[in-house]
């Protein structure tokens, strides 16, 4: 379908936001956008995004702050940032103009995939007024749902999962620069991001909250790879499925040879290198059809307190099966156990997390937060619960997930009147009387903060000294958790 008139691409962006806003409200990045638009007319908004990058910088202040999030081995941190809401929301705009430009001219919809090749990114661009469709566009949900029933297809099919190693960190702003130079010239959309990456000292491709930009520009970064990889899976009758950088790898008919799956992932590393790219070896897979489905028995996903959990059958069973066992009990007196006696013990951590709450070898993290948030850990008795409120030391092995359990549990029992307070209460002395927070009590410092709704000046005090510019951005942009 051809765009029947002119869009207004700033427009467009305050719509997309203003949709991420309202519906990830417990985030912090996108609090700080709802309250841009609380406090800020679109007209105001629009004024400051039609300006160019020069006269943008020169009228904002931006405050770019690292977040506190692990990985999933729960010891090295993401690389995530938090940025100023309007910066934001510039970013986006730059963007979604060069998004436009590379654009096919026969559809209002941004869309890479290609002959033998499904690809999704995280939300969907569609250059359109339609409320209703920007509404279901700006978050990933829609992209990932498509993802998913292209990938129901091939439940019968063999499969080879492969994905990027440190995706995002590994993409060179000035290559992609250069990527989208040669693609659709010199122009001064490209020139305006340019200036916009150099200005903020981008060197790779930032990672922020649910940016649909930079899941954009991933995707325009592989361009070159895809066009190579199309020429490969055709020669050897393969069909590819791809979220960002999640690929799965289907032979239209038959079984994998071994030497046939090692000469494929040699062909597409070779391909990745050119980019500066490189395959996760340990999370390369070769799936059978009963393993491919079993491993997607998806029914939904979920987002409650931003805490995005996966209500998959598999997960589901298994997180009933921890509660119905007492699994999750003895799980949490094992680590306080541990914390006694061998501090933060990550190694042994992990392998009492995979020993408990794994699902066929993985997917840990996401039985916990389906316990958590779909509160499960309700079904315990009283005894239980008051082993998980009273000795807290095991939040520090998993501060963002299990600093949720504590406070909700122990609120829980609070109504109940079963306890009085004095348990969260033993929790805030120990962080005040520390001279100095580590990254880890920081998180639970914020994940305290943001489960009770309210700032604390002490509290923030004490993080300030670990990531100034994390509490600079809550005291500026978030008026109230």
């Amino acid at each position: 379908m051809v765009i029947r008139e002119k869009l207004d691409i700033s427009l467009l962006t305050i719509s997309y936001i203003k949709a991420l806003s309202q519906k990830k409200i417990y985030n912090i990045q996108s609090i700080s956008l709802k309250n841009l638009f609380f406090y800020s007319s679109d007209k105001s908004i629009k004024q400051e995004l039609d300006k160019n990058v020069h006269n943008f910088f020169k009228h904002n202040e931006i405050i770019l702050a690292r977040d506190f999030l692990f990985k999933n081995d729960s010891f090295t941190p993401r690389s995530m940032y938090l940025i100023s809401p309007i910066y934001y929301a510039y970013y986006t705009k730059l963007v979604f103009n060069v998004s436009l430009k590379l654009k096919r001219h026969d559809t209002e919809i941004v869309n890479f995939s290609t002959n033998h090749m499904e690809t999704f990114y995280s939300g969907i661009l569609e250059f359109t007024n339609h409320k209703d469709k920007i509404d279901n566009n700006a978050i990933f949900n829609k992209s990932y749902n498509l993802f998913r029933q292209e990938r129901e297809k091939y439940f019968d099919k063999h499969v080879i999962k492969v994905d990027i190693k440190d995706f995002f960190n590994s993409i060179s702003t000035k290559i992609l620069i250069n990527k989208l130079k040669n693609r659709i010239g010199e122009c001064y959309e490209v020139t305006e991001l340019e200036k916009f990456f150099l200005y903020c000292d981008f060197n790779t491709l930032p990672q922020f909250h649910y940016s649909i930009a930079s899941s954009l520009l991933s995707q325009i970064y592989l361009l070159d790879f895809d066009e190579k990889l199309s020429l490969l899976l055709q020669e050897n009758k393969l069909n590819l499925i791809r979220f960002v950088d999640d690929m799965y790898i289907y032979k239209k008919s038959g079984e994998y040879k071994l030497n046939e799956v090692n000469n494929l992932v040699d062909n597409i590393n070779s391909l990745l290198w050119f980019d500066g790219l490189v395959l996760n070896s340990s999370k390369t897979k070769l799936l059978k059809p009963e393993q491919n489905e079993e491993s997607f028995k998806l029914i939904d996903i979920v987002s409650m307190n931003e805490t995005s959990y996966s209500s998959e059958k598999l997960i589901d069973d298994k997180a009933n099966e921890v509660i119905n066992s007492g699994g999750l009990v003895e799980f949490i007196s094992i680590l306080n156990e541990m914390y006694k006696k061998d501090g933060i013990y990550i190694q042994e951590y992990l392998k009492l997390l995979d020993k408990y709450l794994s699902v066929n070898g993985g997917d840990s993290n996401k039985v916990l937060s389906n316990i958590i948030f779909t509160e499960k850990w309700k079904r315990l008795n009283y005894r239980d619960l008051l082993l998980i409120s009273k000795k807290w030391n095991y939040i520090f092995f998993n501060p963002s997930q299990f600093t949720v359990l504590y406070i909700l549990v122990n609120r829980y029992l609070e109504n109940k009147k079963i306890v009085d307070g004095s348990n969260i209460k033993r929790v805030l002395s120990y962080m005040y009387k520390k001279d100095q927070l580590k990254f880890r009590d920081s998180m639970v410092v914020i994940g305290y903060l943001f489960q009770n709704r309210k700032k604390n000046k002490n509290l923030l005090k004490k993080v300030e000294y670990l990531n100034k510019d994390y509490v600079d951005f809550i005291n500026k942009y978030l008026k109230k958790l």
